[in-house]
């Protein structure tokens, strides 16, 4: 599990979260926060010579909807047990399990496609395959038309209820390459910052990279207090990081499409007695 690397430092304050999300232990005998698809590298070349490519470089370059599927399903296996069959036992898993289960995904459920990656709703019928498959009490849906309002409303419901939110961010409307939304990363020492230092408005993280085509997994939302702004707390490649809503929010409205730039919703299905 990962508790040190998921907390957060004293001016956000938690609006909802996880408590721990998946690590895997990687051959440096450090923990992830969550998977990543630059592992995805081996050269594994297809039977069929004239369609030969390397499926380790394709989920590298288009596998962020598969890996997001395969940690949500893995947390959801762990930590949810009532809604049906556990067969993903652990949160924290060794490289090679986790390279095993997400090539099986990726054959089984959420192909990754050249170029394409896994579409919305593509990733909504391979959830729906893998829980009618394993007996798992829950509705997906992906948000074609959901409004900013409707998406914000959602990731805290699943968030309350202990899921995690695969969230996308959708090519910009325009093909505009300047466009996207920044990723941030704290800034060193800011857990010790406080407000009485000076300026209120400090900034206690900074812009990592812009991404856009990609999705992310939502594990908590944040107040930062110095601005007020809310702040997701999210992973990817591997790491974690911090996405400003109100600039999600903008570039949803404003920038790209709502099928595109939209979430997973996960619900649980209750059984009448």
């Amino acid at each position: 599990m990962n508790d040190e690397t998921s907390k957060a430092p004293d001016m956000l304050k938690e609006i909802v979260a996880l408590k721990n999300y998946i690590s895997i232990n990687q051959l440096n005998n450090s923990c992830s926060y969550g998977g990543n698809q630059g592992w995805f590298h081996e050269i594994v070349v297809d039977v069929n010579k004239e369609k030969a490519y390397h499926k380790g470089l394709r989920i590298k370059k288009y596998g962020c909807g598969l890996i997001s599927a395969t940690d949500v399903l893995l947390y959801i296996n762990q930590n949810n047990a009532e809604w049906g069959e556990t067969t993903l036992k652990q949160n924290q898993v060794d490289m090679s399990e986790y390279k095993t289960l997400v090539a099986e995904f990726d054959r089984h459920y959420f192909r990754a496609r050249r170029n394409l990656g896994v579409l919305g709703p593509f990733l909504s019928l391979g959830f729906k395959k893998y829980i009618r498959n394993h007996k798992l009490r829950l509705k997906i849906k992906w948000g074609t038309f959901y409004s900013s309002t409707t998406i914000y409303k959602k990731i805290v419901l699943m968030l309350k209820k202990d899921v995690p939110v695969i969230i996308s961010i959708g090519p910009s409307r325009f093909g505009d390459k300047s466009r996207g939304i920044a990723l941030y990363v704290l800034k060193p020492n800011s857990e010790s910052m406080t407000s009485n230092e000076g300026n209120q408005d400090k900034v206690i993280y900074e812009a990592y990279k812009t991404i856009k085509g990609h999705y992310v997994v939502v594990t908590g939302i944040f107040l930062n207090e110095h601005n007020k702004h809310m702040m997701l707390r999210i992973s990817s490649w591997g790491k974690l990081y911090y996405m400003d809503w109100e600039e999600y929010r903008n570039y949803h409205l404003h920038h790209s499409m709502p099928f595109t730039s939209s979430i997973l919703t996960v619900e649980k299905v209750v059984v009448k007695s």
